[in-house]
């Protein structure tokens, strides 16, 4: 109980630091930048803390450290990274990043949290990010991992109000033996996802297929649609979205200038925006897994496990009333579904 009235007191005190107003002139010549940590996670329960990016030349040390009131454990994050747009043989935006962390996030699906060596290189939005440690949840650490995984992402604007976008994610990894060698069991996963507006049209489609030879536990695809509570998990999915908007009513709202603080005047200056829209929207998803049991067939002098497969598919329609206003948004959903159900949603 005491370390956690000591972590709460600590995290406190730097809230108050970094919200403290720094001078202009200082705020520049500073090279760190210091934001506070605050989120919960199931393990951890409320995670408090404080992260800070620093810019020298070139280089940019970075550092989080966070304290866990459930858990009672400490999360950090330790590393190094390279600017690569500053220099003179590279061309575009980029940076290479590697650190020392126990921190609870993982872009692996299934995984809650990380410990180990991680190495990010950033290039024109697309990324590439090398570990090598241990994956570990509520249950503790997990056996020794190394995986490789690249998102990439692009999109396109077209004459007509048609804007595309498409993004991809890889992943190969592999469980390593007592000696740090690789096992023969692997785990890779790929899917993408492809977006096209036209005007107020949106079609949304993700699709992928996955490999858990190595039995990494809860690593498999998830897909669900709105108004049906249960989710479908396995190694393939596909979901689809369809969304056609129409504006009702939309109009500005003037503020009196002087009541509004000088930062915001260039964005809410020429009055707040107030949009009424209503919309049809259409969903789908699908999932395949194999089934718990295995019936052995004969193939020569060997015995092969013959996995059946189970294929489930949702989906659901219904109309939606969509209340924004500059950049917060209300939103009611009514949603029937493929077993005839109603359900009214509400979200912002």
């Amino acid at each position: 109980m005491r370390r956690s009235q000591l972590a709460l007191t600590v995290w406190c005190s730097l809230l108050v630091l970094l919200l403290t107003p720094v001078p202009a002139a200082l705020a520049q010549s500073f090279p760190c930048r210091p934001q506070p940590v605050f989120s919960q996670n199931a393990v951890d329960g409320s995670l408090v803390g404080a992260k800070a990016d620093c810019h020298l030349g070139n280089w940019e040390p970075f550092g989080s450290a966070a304290y866990g009131l459930k858990s009672k454990a400490f999360r950090y994050e330790a590393g190094l990274g390279l600017n690569l747009a500053q220099l003179p043989l590279i061309k575009g935006q980029g940076g290479l990043r590697l650190s020392w962390l126990d921190w609870p996030s993982s872009p692996i699906l299934g995984q809650f949290g990380e410990r180990g060596l991680a190495l990010v290189l950033s290039r024109n939005g697309d990324k590439a990010r090398a570990f090598l440690g241990r994956f570990w949840d509520e249950q503790g650490p997990g056996p020794q991992v190394a995986y490789l995984s690249l998102d990439r992402g692009s999109s396109y604007s077209l004459p007509y109000q048609i804007y595309l976008s498409s993004s991809s994610n890889m992943i190969i990894g592999a469980l390593l033996g007592h000696d740090g060698r690789r096992s023969e069991q692997l785990f890779q996963a790929s899917s993408q996802n492809l977006t096209l507006n036209i005007g107020e049209l949106r079609l949304s489609g993700r699709w992928g297929h996955l490999s858990n030879l190595a039995g990494l536990k809860g690593f498999e695809f998830s897909t669900s649609v709105r108004g049906i509570a249960k989710a479908l998990r396995g190694h393939d999915f596909w979901s689809f979205e369809l969304e056609r908007r129409f504006i009702l009513y939309q109009t500005k709202i003037s503020l009196p200038s002087n009541l509004l603080p000088s930062a915001l005047l260039p964005a809410l200056g020429q009055g707040v925006p107030l949009k009424l829209s209503g919309a049809l929207t259409f969903q789908a998803g699908s999932a395949t897994h194999d089934r718990p049991e295995a019936t052995p067939v004969a193939q020569g002098s060997q015995a092969k496990a013959a996995k059946p497969q189970e294929t489930g598919t949702l989906f659901s329609w219904g109309l939606a009333a969509i209340v924004s206003v500059s950049q917060f948004q209300l939103r009611a959903d009514f949603v029937f579904t493929q077993d005839g159900q109603f359900q009214f949603l509400m979200n912002f």
